[in-house]
């Protein structure tokens, strides 16, 4: 019962956001307009506001990053072994299919979920993972791309790092992490004025994506998407459960946000990764609803074993 109280409020949001869109009660201009709204105004100030106001002094745990990490390393390396040899896919292609495995919905599903089920608790190790989270796997996907590409592998490090730069969540992380350091806590009317659009972060966020969904089809190619679903719905959680909780033996905290940070179904920063590429597209876009959609069963699983492991 605990689980289906978490988990049903936030399905229920991304399935009026879908309905809304699928209905056409609302326009695309509209599903753009609140995407762009959540990502560059109200989750970054969700963020500054999370990190401005907690109190705690949690040391940075270097085997977090790794547990997470080295999660995302053996399923972006299986997912690219399978798509590889039982495919045919060539080198390009396997690394998106990969990436998009290991890529979670971060922004528009992970911060609402994890925060609710952890609270002020989960805030410190979600962020920890959120700064360096694009960076990496960005940085990863690329540079495994340009192993098979002719472009300078510079000319690209220089894009990544301006996306990166420029990022509202990256700018929003290191603003937060100031104040925070600093201790510096907003008050009075901006204090007001920042807490009610920090308000509307998780509703919107939830609500956008499932408007969303309604541009993704469950097309060709539904082999390869079936096997990023996997690996990113089973076998990326599954290795960070093992890494987390048996392998370095984190704190139940972080152990448990790591997990359900990997629980999420698959990010649409792959897909826009794949568009940008021109390949993989199919199967990545298939693999972003069908993932979207399975995870209502896949998180209440995974939330039932780690509520029972508190």
């Amino acid at each position: 019962m605990t689980t289906l109280l978490i988990t049903l409020p936030i399905f229920a949001y991304i399935f009026i956001g879908w309905l809304a869109a699928k209905s056409r009660y609302v326009s695309d201009k509209v599903c753009e307009g609140l995407s762009e709204y959540v990502f560059s105004i109200a989750v970054p100030v969700l963020i500054m506001m999370t990190l401005a106001q907690t109190s705690s002094k949690d040391p940075i745990i270097p085997t977090y990053w790794v547990s997470y990490f080295g999660a995302c390393a053996i399923a972006w390396g299986i997912t690219m072994l399978l798509t590889k040899k039982l495919l045919k896919r060539a080198h390009k292609e396997t690394v998106i299919c990969g990436y998009a495995t290991s890529q979670a919905n971060t922004v528009f599903m992970g911060i609402p979920l994890i925060l609710d089920v952890y609270g002020q608790a989960g805030s410190v190790p979600l962020f920890m993972l959120l700064a360096i989270h694009l960076p990496i796997m960005l940085g990863a996907a690329s540079f495994l791309i340009e192993l098979g590409g002719n472009e300078k592998f510079f000319t690209k490090l220089k894009k990544i790092v301006l996306t990166i730069c420029t990022n509202p969540i990256f700018i929003a992380l290191i603003i937060g992490s100031f104040l925070h350091y600093f201790e510096i806590k907003p008050e009075g009317t901006i204090k007001t004025i920042l807490e009610s659009i920090a308000g509307t972060a998780s509703t919107c966020a939830l609500i956008s994506l499932g408007m969303a969904l309604n541009r993704y089809r469950i097309k060709d190619d539904l082999k390869c998407a079936s096997i990023i679903v996997v690996g990113k719905l089973i076998i990326h959680p599954l290795a960070v459960w093992v890494l987390a909780f048996y392998v370095f033996k984190l704190p139940p905290v972080y152990a448990g946000v790591a997990v359900l940070f990997a629980t999420l179904p698959v990010g649409v920063n792959a897909y826009l990764l794949s568009f940008y590429y021109k390949t993989a597209e199919r199967p990545v876009s298939s693999a972003v609803l069908i993932s979207t959609v399975l995870s209502v069963f896949s998180v209440s699983i995974w939330l039932s074993l780690l509520l029972k492991m508190q």
